[in-house]
């Protein structure tokens, strides 16, 4: 664990060097070879629920990794929120949404596998279920026949946390993860577009929104230090005014993300002839 900031285990030069993304994206691209997931964090306070949208191309020999969308929520009830990640997902079709099973998250898990109604136009957004079911067998009577297994749970504890965490480190500094790109290169890209510089400052807020988060989320990471305990390492912030959320969100996800990665070139090394049994074909 090495960092150029006193004390901080993320580098903030490091992870500002990550951010090459040009393009937050509103909705999926449909390319060949990608995905979308989407992570969650729930705020403790319901203050700020955390939604990270996550665009994976997976490659010859790993996946690449885009953190393409950072969206907030300040406050609002679960089945708000609820509507708001179905909404998104409605746009991105996800393959799955990762969510800290701890806490107040299993609240909001409990609307997510629930029908729901958004009351301001009337539309109507099915159940989720949850994938790593045998994980978590409470929720099999919440289990709806015919509903997508959206939910991935995470549930964090002193024995596992150091491995999300170290997980979290070793994926954003493997050169194959990616940020947006500032808010002020965005905006200055944006001014320049005919569209752009007829928007008024409401939208052009929205619009810059996901890169503002994204260097909330920077400046949060570096503020985050190792702290061990005699049954694992945690991390606590460094300046205690400031939230860790938006980390929060990017390990689960990076950490379901590596997980499938791992499954899914193994079995490809699987599907593979040995090479004894390759001679016979050539």
């Amino acid at each position: 664990w090495t960092s150029e900031v006193e004390g901080s285990l993320f580098s903030y030069d490091a992870l500002t060097k990550l951010r090459t993304v040009k393009r937050a994206e509103r909705k999926a691209d449909d390319k060949e070879d990608t995905f979308y997931i989407l992570s969650v964090d729930v705020a403790r306070s319901q203050a700020r629920t955390v939604l990270e949208v996550f665009k994976i191309h997976i490659g010859e020999d790993y996946f690449t990794k885009r953190l393409v969308n950072i969206q907030t929520i300040s406050g609002g009830s679960f089945l708000y929120q609820s509507i708001k990640i179905k909404e998104l997902d409605s746009y991105f079709n996800f393959n799955r949404v990762v969510i800290d099973g701890n806490g107040i998250g299993t609240g909001l898990i409990d609307f997510l596998m629930l029908e729901n109604i958004d009351d301001t136009n009337g539309l109507v957004y099915g159940p989720y279920n949850v994938d790593n079911i045998k994980d978590y067998p409470i929720y099999v009577p919440n289990q709806k026949v015919g509903a997508p297994a959206k939910i991935f749970l995470i549930k964090t504890n002193q024995s596992n946390a150091g491995t999300i965490h170290s997980m979290a480190y070793a994926e954003l500094f493997s050169g194959r993860v990616r940020l947006l790109v500032d808010a002020k290169v965005a905006r200055q890209k944006l001014l320049a577009t005919a569209k752009g510089s007829r928007m008024g400052i409401i939208e052009r807020d929205r619009f810059l929104s996901p890169y503002n988060n994204t260097t909330l989320l920077v400046d949060e990471t570096s503020n985050l230090r190792l702290k061990k305990h005699t049954v694992g390492l945690s991390i606590e912030m460094i300046d205690g005014g400031k939230e860790k959320d938006t980390f929060s969100a990017l390990e689960y996800g990076l950490y379901y993300i590596n997980k499938i990665e791992q499954e899914y070139y193994a079995k490809r090394r699987k599907k593979k002839p040995k090479w004894s049994s390759a001679m016979f074909y050539t």
